[in-house]
């Protein structure tokens, strides 16, 4: 009888066990999942914190190619004085001198929603020095420091991530505008022209993309060399079907004027002057784009191709049944 007992209360503690062990089980899976989900979900949220930041970029890119008179000019960071006016707020200072400049992205100016990281911060931004006033072009030097490689980048953007301990954000307003060392972190804050891109874990949550020289001349280059093709009532097309039906002969030098013959060397620019626009006179003159533009036309003068090496090459060939760059 006693044996009896014993075989149960054996069984008992058997099946007690297997339950503990069913249990610990299904924890450490629970545990898992939970593992799993949270980190897909960061990895999510990064993702889409990189896709509003690449948003971003292409933005000020385009922008940038876009301008009437200084193609490569970048915009200032937004105006903190308008914060909270639901119909300016965003807007870029109208200037902001030639120095490096950091705030937050001035969204409305680039024609974009108020861009946003993960946590619902908006994003900041950095401008490098020299991006402001002529001249402007390929040589222009991108003077960002970026984990510690100089000349690094021609601007910044930057998503603030969550407050860090000691950091404290009140709502922002015109007359409280947010502080960059409560957002960005490490040197990053500091207002020197050198920034990092990681940091130690609970110091540093500041995420970045750069906005390198070469990125922002591959679409101004490109916008440069479009206006010097002109569209038919402009530029060398114009030139073209008012002269003939030839495309003009090379300049010998920076002077511009045509000489017989020359298939290699400087933009006839004396030529085009008269057909262009006053805006991309002024921008071709005061940002000094034509001792950087090779130019080189065939014998029969139906073809052209245009190429400005700085920072990389970019180049345009046309001919009259190709009008476009290619």
């Amino acid at each position: 009888m006693a044996q009896n007992h014993f075989s149960a209360f054996i069984d008992r503690q058997r099946g007690a066990a297997l339950l503990i062990f069913m249990l610990i089980g299904a924890i450490a899976a629970l545990s898992l999942f939970l593992n799993r989900l949270v980190t897909r979900s960061t990895i999510t949220n990064n993702q889409a914190t990189m896709q509003t930041l690449a948003m971003a970029k292409e933005a000020i890119i385009g922008w940038s190619a876009s301008r009437n008179t200084t193609p490569g000019m970048l915009p200032c960071p937004e105006d903190t004085t308008l914060i909270g006016n639901p119909l300016t707020e965003g807007t870029a200072l109208l200037s902001c001198g030639n120095s490096l400049q950091v705030g937050r992205l001035p969204w409305r100016t680039l024609k974009l929603p108020q861009l946003r990281d993960e946590t619902g911060e908006p994003l900041w931004y950095a401008l490098s020095p020299g991006f402001r006033t002529s001249p402007i072009n390929g040589n222009t030097i991108a003077q960002l420091t970026v984990d510690g490689t100089p000349n690094s980048a021609a601007a910044i953007i930057f998503s603030p991530g969550a407050p860090l301990a000691g950091q404290n954000r009140p709502l922002p307003t015109s007359a409280l505008p947010p502080n960059v060392a409560q957002y960005l972190d490490g040197i990053n804050n500091t207002g020197t022209t050198s920034f990092v891109t990681t940091g130690a874990p609970g110091v540093f949550n500041d995420r970045l993309v750069t906005i390198t020289r070469s990125d922002l001349f591959r679409a101004v280059n490109r916008r440069i060399l479009s206006e010097i093709r002109g569209d038919g009532a402009t530029g060398l097309l114009n030139y073209y079907s008012a002269n003939g039906n030839n495309f003009p002969w090379a300049s010998a030098d920076l002077g511009g004027v045509p000489f017989v013959s020359q298939l290699n060397g400087f933009i006839p620019h004396t030529e085009l002057t008269p057909l262009f626009a006053s805006a991309t006179n002024t921008s071709m003159a005061s940002n000094i784009w034509y001792p950087l533009i090779t130019y080189n036309v065939n014998l029969s003068r139906q073809q052209v191709t245009m190429t400005i090496n700085t920072p990389t090459p970019v180049s345009c060939t046309i001919t009259p049944s190709q009008p476009t760059c290619q």
